[in-house]
């Protein structure tokens, strides 16, 4: 039956059809052809099995039988297959009930979920049902059989392929190159036999109860899948009898039941009785990544979290993908929602069916950001049931997909007396089909004082066909009504008519924005305030602006110097807008002059934010100096908590608050009036800005504390980086083999490190196991799930009280191996692997300087150089004391209790453990020298000690490495030695140096009117030691006389940019020193004002090329 079915669809639908337009019939009439391949295997599974979910097996089938049972299978697989992230070319059956990856595969007392106790047990399994299983002495007359078959034949592949891509979710296309059947009919678990007296041997009286299950594991090189079936699970359960998937090496543990005791009543005896799939019984999982996927279905009625699989796991905060969706079985005829979001902010969408397995739902358009809950209905939206998290990024943190066309004057978006504009898009993210209709949609964006209101404005185009392009007329399309005078900023958006959804690729709806609107509303402006209308909306936002300054109070000031700001990565991160890590001609793009801008990474309480960029003199530049300095924001960028909320939209509310004003001000009056604007975003002085302290961790390991001490610490276990009322931070520190054979080191090395906030999510960074075919070097988990960040608009992901976010550059995040984790407080903990060794640097903030309350740890505590450790009982020892004391008296102290733990498997410190604590002589057979250890390690002792105990070149490069860094880091983190801005308003000033011993002369006012007062100030340090301006600035300039410099560039990023982190290479120091002795071109003077108002008013094209 099997040949006669697989012939026929191999030559007649996969011949024909899928070899020559696989492409276009998947994605074109994805719908039809999918149902048709899908149903049959249906057929084919059920008409072979009669009722059974099991796939033909047996020696009819060409199946080998698994003749000693006592001993594992060995299979070659013929390739290099995924599973669970790494690859294997063997596979080991065992009686056990399991596929194993690992000759020492078999069942053990072990709990999977929680992690074996002992890694070397820790081993990878695909185990369907893991049981002991039992051992026939005389397998010849036992009552159960285990059938295998490697399958290589392309017709029964190809049928498999169709299988997968109709049951899961993440990949268009699977041509599978070999898949491995196994089969256990009637086996029984030896605990049956000594606690029931029963027999295993066939054709007996009272035999044991059985199981019969099957897994087909189908593989190519990079995925594999694997369909489970549960004939029968007859067998008594006992405490370590499990089904799932075991990663090994500590990459987890996956259950094949969609849920567990307490939040349902399943056991492993009804697995047979509950669809996984299409078919009741059969169960499908992804193997491929290091996260195991699960694909089919699960009954609605079994509710619960993450059983809902989609793709992709992220969408833009404007919406308008598609999300293919997996997880809930599909009646006939139902009708689909999703839900996103949480209440009373929530928002529904329809979706389509694919077949019972597979949906589709749209991605609205949301006003938050991050973690979103998404729930699905299969009821037309009665209850909504499974459900699961989709990441939504900010609109400017996804690759654009439509882009305005910048023809020149009166051809730009960003203009109020556009003629004609134009806009392009990826016409097949839409769809593959042009002759496919879309309208055209502007989309309007407000606030008032309680809500916030996305709403169409305008159709500027009906049944627009798929061609990837549109233009037209603003003159025929303006804006009436009171809309005109509501909305300001708003989306332009090319939208699929809905009766083609199911023509759709990728998404929906593409959008471009956030855009200013003074080419729609222009008319209407001019008929209410006259042809000087956006001076007029500029005095008007001044006067109501300015009502309330208080929010400029909760800022953080600034740091004053290009060093402090890199150094201080804790509260600033860079804005890749204006970076030394930019390397686009677009750089710096809105701040000429400068070489580097960071924000504030945290918003404050009523989600403001701070922004400070750099001149190549690494100064800070200030608004009151140019239009090019560094301005806040009264709504951050980036948003804040709580979302959806006046004020807190991310980009959208920036835009409302401090960019269209902008254009009011400052672009649309040839700078005329942009002193409006900067008195309203001041930059937040320096000089009340206080510098972080760092500690560090590194190699074998080394740590530097906050007060300034230097040792070598060699415990073994979990113990205390640092701990206060606040936040906690613990490190583990374990074995690590030595590269050359010698054996009398006792040395250890960081391997892992667990953070948490009062109130937040735990994280923890880890060694990740060798050999990942992601290439990842470390593990992150969050509340101890395993979270990613292999794309790019996952380069950030936020948590409740903490942010983590990957440093790699943009072609190496899979890499993983570059982490910074935020915390709301402004502690900033940089882990780094280099060398398979974790180097942690902890950035502490100035409030947790001489704490009062009890905190301290291997790090030490905040306070003036001492010359002690203190011990986790208050007790101190003497820096001078002998290694082993400080050990013993101090480092042991900080051991972590296992009640304490953050980390997923607590690991007790080993108190007998005693560290080598000096560095030891070259062995015998080393294959370095002293010549060689001296010439990379000089006198550096920590190097030098790492290369000696590991005789490893890399490991001692990677120590003297990291030293130098922290030390230049240290360095960066001192007190700048500045007297804060030479407060003139509106003034002209011969240079714009404001640190100890320059002298500054105010040379004009920039208005046209006069200087009143002394002109010329010295930065000095008064008899108290503090630093001030001599004489005291009384100066100020006269009335304005005339109109403003059209020259001056605003220091405001309007761009939606994408956050990066500070890396944990030396490049950023290089960097420094390279430009150190280096004079800024033009210090002293005015920067050239030559083309910058053209600059500014192409700023939408430019913003565009920032992102191809």
């Amino acid at each position: 039956m099997y040949k006669v079915i697989s012939g026929i669809f191999q030559q007649y639908v996969y011949t024909v059809i899928w070899g020559i337009f696989q492409q276009y019939v998947y994605k074109v009439i994805f719908g039809i052809f999918q149902q048709y391949m899908y149903k049959v295997i249906w057929i084919y599974s059920r008409k072979c099995s009669s009722i059974s979910p099991l796939f033909g097996y047996g020696t009819d089938y060409g199946d080998s039988i698994v003749e000693n049972l006592d001993k594992l299978k060995e299979v070659d697989l013929k390739h290099h297959v995924p599973f669970f992230g790494r690859k294997y070319r063997t596979a080991y059956i065992s009686v056990d009930g399991l596929l194993g990856f690992s000759s020492e595969t078999s069942y053990r007392q072990i709990h999977y979920s929680a992690g074996p106790d002992d890694p070397t047990k820790d081993v990878p399994f695909v185990g369907p049902f893991h049981y002991h299983g039992d051992k026939p002495s005389d397998s010849r007359s036992y009552q159960g059989e285990i059938f295998y078959r490697l399958i290589t034949d392309r017709h029964t592949l190809d049928d498999f392929s169709v299988y997968v891509l109709n049951s899961t979710v993440g990949h268009h296309s699977f041509r599978p190159a070999v898949a491995l059947q196994v089969t256990w009919v009637n086996v029984t678990d030896a605990l049956s036999l000594e606690d029931e007296g029963c027999s295993a041997v066939r054709g007996t009286a009272n035999q044991c109860p059985s199981v019969t299950f099957q897994i087909v594991f189908v593989a190519s090189t990079k995925h594999s899948y694997i369909f489970i079936n549960y004939e029968r699970m007859a067998i008594p359960l006992h405490p370590y009898y499990q089904a799932g998937f075991n990663g090994g090496d500590g990459l987890g543990w996956k259950s094949i039941l969609p849920c567990d005791p307490p939040s349902c009543s399943l056991t492993l005896n009804d697995l047979p009785d509950l669809q996984g799939s299409d078919v009741i019984g059969r169960y499908v999982f992804d193997l491929s990544g290091q996260q195991i996927r699960r694909g089919g279905c699960i009954p609605t009625e079994l509710a619960g979290d993450n059983l809902l699989e989609f793709y992709p796991k992220f969408a833009s905060l404007l919406g308008g993908q598609m999300l293919n969706i997996s997880g809930t079985c599909i009646p006939a005829q139902a009708s689909v929602k999703c839900k996103f979001g949480s209440d009373p902010h929530t928002t529904v969408t329809e979706g389509i069916v694919v077949n019972s397995m597979l949906a589709r739902c749209p991605v609205p358009r949301l006003s938050q950001r991050g973690a979103t809950e998404i729930t699905f209905s299969v009821d037309g939206g009665r209850t909504f049931r499974h459900k699961s998290t989709i990441t939504i990024v900010r609109m400017g943190n996804i690759p654009r997909t439509v882009k305005p066309q910048q023809d020149g004057p009166r051809r730009r978006w960003n203009e109020t007396d556009a003629d004609e504009l134009r806009i392009t898009w990826h016409a097949s993210r839409i769809s593959y089909n042009q002759h496919v209709l879309l309208d055209i949609k502007l989309i309007g964006f407000r606030e008032t004082q309680t809500e916030v209101i996305w709403k169409v404005i305008k159709t500027l185009g009906e049944g627009i066909p798929n061609a990837g392009t549109f233009s037209f007329l603003p003159s025929q399309h303006r804006c009436a009504g009171e809309d005109c005078h509501l909305f300001e900023i708003g989306v332009i958006e090319a939208q699929l008519r809905p009766e083609y959804w199911t023509q759709s690729n990728t998404d929906v709806a593409v959008s471009y924005g956030i855009i200013p609107l003074g080419w729609f509303v222009g008319d209407a402006m001019k008929s209410r305030y006259g042809d000087n209308w956006v001076v007029d909306k500029c005095l008007e936002w001044y006067s109501e602006d300015k009502k309330d300054m208080s929010w400029l109070d909760d800022l953080l000031h600034c740091p004053c110097t290009l060093e402090q700001a890199l150094a201080d990565f804790g509260r600033w991160q860079p804005d890749v807008g204006c970076s030394i890590y930019n390397k686009k001609p677009t750089n710096c793009h809105y701040h000429i002059g400068a070489i580097h801008c960071v924000r504030s990474f945290q918003p404050t309480k009523r989600g403001s934010g701070n922004q400070c960029c750099y001149g190549p003199d690494k100064m800070l530049k200030y608004a009151a100096d140019s239009y090019q300095g560094s301005t806040p924001d009264r709504s951050h960028d980036w948003g804040a908590v709580p979302y959806n909320r006046p004020g807190h939209v991310p980009s959208a509310s920036h835009w409302l608050a401090d960019v269209i004003t902008f254009y009011y001000c400052c672009l649309w009056t040839n700078y005329e009036h942009c002193d409006y604007y900067m008195d309203q975003r001041p930059t937040r002085d320096c000089i009340g800005y206080r510098p972080p302290k760092a500690g560090i961790a590194y190699g074998d390991p080394h740590l530097r504390t906050f007060d300034e001490q230097k040792y070598n610490f060699g415990g073994k276990g979990d113990f205390w980086l640092y701990r206060s009322q606040h936040i906690k931070i613990q490190g583990r520190f374990d074995i690590r083999q030595q590269t050359f054979n010698f054996s009398g080191f006792n040395t250890t090395v960081l391997t892992g490190v667990a953070m948490v906030e009062e109130n937040g999510q735990v994280v923890e960074i880890r060694l990740a196991p060798p050999n990942l075919m992601s290439g990842n070097r470390l593990q992150v988990l969050v509340d101890h799930t395993s979270t990613y960040f292999i794309y790019e608009p996952l380069r950030t992901q936020n948590y409740k009280g903490v942010s983590v976010m990957t440093n790699e550059g943009k072609h190496h995040l899979g890499r993983h191996s570059n982490f910074t984790v935020l915390f709301k407080s402004g502690v900033g903990i940089l882990v780094a692997e280099n060398s398979s060794l974790l180097h942690v640097t902890v950035n502490l903030p100035p409030q947790y300087k001489n704490l009062r309350t009890p905190s301290g740890g291997l790090l030490g505590t905040w306070m003036d150089k001492s010359n002690y450790f203190t011990a986790a009982d208050g007790s101190t020892v003497s820096v001078s004391a002998p290694p082993g004391d400080i050990y013993r008296r101090f480092g042991l102290t900080w051991a972590v209790h296992k009640e304490e733990s953050l980390f997923q498997k607590a690991v007790s410190v080993d108190s007998q453990f005693v560290p080598t604590f000096s560095s030891p002589s070259i062995p015998p057979g080393a294959s370095f020298s002293e010549h060689d250890v001296h010439v990379l390690c000089g006198d550096n002792t920590q190097c030098r000690f790492d290369y000696l105990v590991t005789g490893d070149k890399r490991t001692a490069e990677a120590t003297i490495k990291s030293s130098q860094w922290f030390d230049a880091l240290r360095t960066f983190q001192q007190p700048a030695e500045v007297c804060g801005l030479l407060d003139v308003p509106r003034s002209i000033k011969d240079n714009y140096n404001y640190s100890r011993g320059s002298t500054v002369v105010v040379m004009g006012c920039r208005n046209g009117g006069t200087v009143e007062g002394e002109a010329t100030h010295t930065c000095i340090k008064d008899d108290g030691g503090n630093l001030v301006w001599s004489p005291d600035v009384k100066g100020h300039c006269t009335a304005s006389t005339k109109a403003l410099s059209n020259g001056m560039i605003a220091g405001i990023v309007v761009a939606v940019v994408v956050l990066l982190g500070i890396g944990f290479a030396v490049a950023v120091v290089l960097y420094i020193k390279r430009n150190k002795d280096e004079k800024s071109q033009g210090e002293g003077k005015r920067e050239s004002e030559h083309g910058e108002a053209d600059a500014m008013m192409s700023d939408l094209e430019k913003r565009a090329a920032d992102t191809d």
